[in-house]
């Protein structure tokens, strides 16, 4: 079971997003407890990753289509939270860091509240547009 909750947001676009991603940390978890090796776990990193990217990619282009105020701040939001993951996997992935239950939750804690502070409000800002 994820440490972390993230946020519901109600938009199926969002929501699915948000499932895939809850998926990927909760693999994750189960590896750590499984004790799996390291290259299993480094993989799954790199899918949460290219899940992050790809959802980031697509919320930034519905942001540009739809002129969103804050679509600046948001893929700041992006740029920041991509660039955290990235050097947590480069830590592991160079022994520097151990892979724990701890370090899941950070990660999830990180992506619960970028969903909280930035997508809930572009969801709701899309809606508002029908």
């Amino acid at each position: 079971m994820l440490l972390v909750t993230l946020p519901c947001i109600d938009s199926p676009s969002f929501t699915r997003h948000n499932n895939i991603i809850t998926t990927v940390l909760q693999d994750l978890e189960t590896l750590i407890w499984e004790n799996k090796p390291k290259d299993v776990i480094l993989g799954t990193l790199l899918v949460l990753r290219n899940k992050l990217l790809l959802d980031f990619a697509e919320q930034e282009s519905m942001m540009v289509l739809t002129n969103y105020p804050l679509e600046r701040v948001h893929h700041r939001a992006h740029d920041g939270l991509i660039r955290v993951l990235l050097m947590f996997i480069q830590a592991y992935d160079e022994d520097r860091i151990i892979i724990s239950e701890y370090a899941i939750k950070m990660l999830s804690e990180g992506i619960a509240e970028h969903i909280e502070v930035h997508d809930k409000p572009l969801a709701e800002y899309l809606s508002k547009l029908g």
